[in-house]
């Protein structure tokens, strides 16, 4: 950013985070986006102070046995099903 003015080869221009601060006009818009920062550092220090963690899983077809309300019961039963017609399939 150029605090005094824009540089020679560059107009003012707000929306890239240019401001000629000798130029009432881009001043203004200078002083309207610091003040625009508050709510964003608000949702930023909430966010910060009550934090909430979910785990990022590498695989896609990962299943979060922690997540499931039965603590994955229908999930060992699912392999478990899954197993037993894999071996069925190799005794034909």
């Amino acid at each position: 950013m150029n605090i005094a003015r824009s540089a020679a080869y560059s107009v003012s221009n707000p929306s890239l985070g240019v401001f000629d601060l000798t130029d009432p006009t881009s001043a203004f818009f200078l002083a309207q986006f610091i003040l625009g920062l508050n709510t964003h550092f608000h949702a930023i220090i909430t966010a910060a102070l009550n934090p909430h963690m979910r785990s990022l899983e590498w695989r896609s077809d990962h299943i979060a046995i922690d997540d499931m309300p039965d603590n994955g019961e229908q999930w060992r039963n699912r392999v478990e099903q899954w197993a037993r017609d894999l071996s069925s399939d190799d005794a034909r």
